[in-house]
């Protein structure tokens, strides 16, 4: 006869897992009815009381986790067990996601007459946030930052905000924070403006602000912080560095807050350049004088020259030199020089020159022998002495400051071209 042994196998691993149901501490488990089975055991894949199996009559083809962390990640386990107590490959529903906690620590800041911020504690497990209240009538997503500001609010208005966690498995329950927004701040200054700037002040002035102003306040400068400016529309801002660029702020003050600043971009004078230096001529006439000068280091704009020391100033511009046209033969001129910036006027370069004298008139002799001639001339204005040349210019003879000289030497019945110059 044949031996027989009657074997069971083991129940069928359960199937069709989903999560029924998924809060912020508890998640729902649910799968199809496995033939054979007397019971089901269920437990989390974390440590904990709801890592250990647990028995589950066959009444139900669900369980609900609970005393869960909210925005966790937990892997659930199910399998069936038969009448003799044996078990099914388990199955398991993995990575699901308790929804978020509820936000925490909410609170107002940055209240103004039409805005503040609400903030609170980061929700672990959540993707976004949503608030509600105030302008927004429902929900409105707020992005992934523990941080939203309310606009477009009423002065003077206590408004209720809610905040929810959201996640890939829904909401947490709301949390409430009340905040009140301020009276209205007055206008921006206007019309700001400079009424005077040195190398080391600026002096700025701006249009009243109407309504309810209790005070102004400016900012820039050496002012580490918005300085009390009095109910005045004037500032002078002092201590300031020459050449120096700033930023000059004032704004209106009154119980509601301030007012938005109104901003003046502003640079203070350099300090005058230096005196130009190894001012000299480089050309000589009767009747102009050039002139040149090294050139000024730093912040220069133009040169300016004139003659005289009460005369007008011409425009060099940037070259270091210049030319005095129109002046009068063997005339002492007494020349200046200055550079000049956005900060005012160098000292004077000054130099005296005397133009070439003119030319002697009225040249003629006044006694003749056999070996010399005398001749006179006019007096030159200017002229400190005279030279005569009895050989076309080849030679000069220095003949003093006197209008006559006396040629000797000469060769009898012999023409001479006699010349003078001052």
């Amino acid at each position: 006869d044949a031996a027989e042994l009657q074997v069971i196998t083991r129940p069928a691993q359960p199937t069709n897992l989903k999560s029924g149901g998924v809060r912020n501490e508890q998640i729902t488990l649910e799968w199809d009815a496995v033939a054979g089975a007397t019971y089901y055991q269920v437990r989390t894949g974390t440590s904990g009381p709801s890592s250990i199996w647990t028995d589950k009559s066959t009444d139900s083809t669900s369980h609900t986790f609970t005393d869960l962390s909210p925005g966790t990640r937990y892997d659930l386990y199910v399998r069936a067990v038969d009448a003799a107590g044996r078990e099914s490959e388990q199955a398991a529903l993995r990575q699901v996601i308790t929804r978020p906690g509820t936000p925490k620590n909410l609170s107002t800041r940055g209240h103004t007459p039409t805005s503040m911020f609400v903030e609170w504690t980061s929700v672990k497990g959540a993707t976004r946030y949503e608030v509600a209240g105030g302008a927004y009538p429902g929900w409105h997503s707020a992005g992934d930052f523990p941080a939203y500001a309310f606009n477009s609010l009423s002065p003077s208005t206590t408004y209720t905000f809610q905040v929810r966690a959201v996640n890939s498995s829904g909401s947490s329950p709301p949390a409430f924070v009340q905040g009140t927004t301020t009276s209205s701040s007055p206008l921006t200054p206007t019309n700001l403006r400079t009424t005077a700037v040195s190398q080391t002040t600026i002096a700025v002035a701006w249009d009243m602000v109407a309504g309810d102003i209790d005070r102004y306040e400016v900012f820039g400068g050496l002012l580490g912080d918005w300085q009390d400016a009095g109910a005045g529309a004037t500032y002078d801002f002092t201590g300031l560095t020459p050449n120096t660029p700033y930023t000059l702020q004032v704004r209106a003050v009154n119980s509601g807050g301030e007012s938005p600043p109104a901003s003046l971009p502003v640079t203070t004078l350099p300090n005058p350049p230096a005196t130009p230096t190894n001012l000299r001529t480089t050309a000589l006439s009767q009747t102009a004088i050039t002139v040149a000068w090294d050139p000024v280091a730093g912040d220069i704009d133009r040169y300016e020259a004139r003659i005289g020391i009460a005369g007008p100033w011409t425009d060099s511009g940037a070259d270091t030199t210049h030319d005095f046209t129109g002046l009068t033969a063997g005339t002492a001129y007494t020349l200046q020089v200055r550079a000049v910036n956005a900060g005012g006027e160098s000292d004077l370069a000054s130099e005296t020159v005397i133009t070439i004298p003119a030319m002697p008139t009225n040249l003629r002799t006044t006694t003749l022998s056999q070996t010399a001639i005398t001749v006179a001339w006019n007096p030159v204005d200017g002229a400190t002495r005279y030279d005569v040349s009895s050989d076309s210019g080849s030679s000069w003879t220095d003949s003093g400051a006197d209008t006559t000289h006396i040629f000797t030497g000469l060769t009898p019945d012999t023409p001479y071209t006699l010349q003078v110059r001052a």
